[in-house]
């Protein structure tokens, strides 16, 4: 292969062009969408992008709160997991795909993160059941909302009975809870 040389020889005498490159297509169709809300805090951002000679096409993934979000990741496809994003919150990211000859940035796309505003319930100890009692300890995070919290028991799955319930207030952040 002589790309973009020439070569002489006898009577005859024949040149070669290197072959222009075509950049890769402009990264779209981006998933989540643009103007996406809900969005969990980790899972898979990806897009379209391909090149027109079939050359690999890797990538400079952007991300982060800002208009102009710093790399998150780079490699080659058209997709990157994502982890520990904040809840309720809006990220901005862009994509830059290259050929390795030529890069083409995609637009800016933004979306928003789910937020969690249901209570949510962590069970650190289980005690040992003596004299047909057993003590469960807990915490309880009302996420900014008034709650009501309270444990099912029994001696199958259907539990069958409920202790009292207890007031868990939106000020008090993660409080202990504790039955027996």
């Amino acid at each position: 292969e002589n790309a973009g040389g020439s070569q002489s020889g006898g009577s005859s005498t024949f040149s070669t062009e290197k072959a222009a490159n075509n950049p890769p297509t402009e990264p779209s169709s981006p998933s989540p969408y643009n103007n996406a809300v809900d969005v969990p805090t980790s899972g898979t951002l990806s897009w379209k992008s391909t090149d027109p000679e079939g050359s690999r096409v890797a990538y400079e993934l952007h991300l982060g709160t800002s208009t102009n979000p710093s790399i998150y990741d780079m490699g080659n496809g058209t997709s990157c997991q994502y982890s520990g994003l904040k809840e309720g919150t809006t990220y901005y990211w862009y994509v830059i795909s290259s050929d390795g000859n030529e890069n083409i940035q995609g637009p800016t796309w933004h979306f928003t993160t789910l937020k969690t505003d249901k209570p949510s319930v962590t069970i650190s100890t289980i005690g040992t059941p003596n004299d047909n009692s057993v003590e469960i300890k807990g915490f309880v995070n009302a996420n900014g909302k008034d709650a009501t919290c309270y444990f099912k028991y029994g001696t199958t799955t259907n539990y069958g009975s409920k202790t009292l319930d207890k007031m868990v207030y939106a000020s008090s952040g993660k409080t202990e809870v504790s039955a027996k």
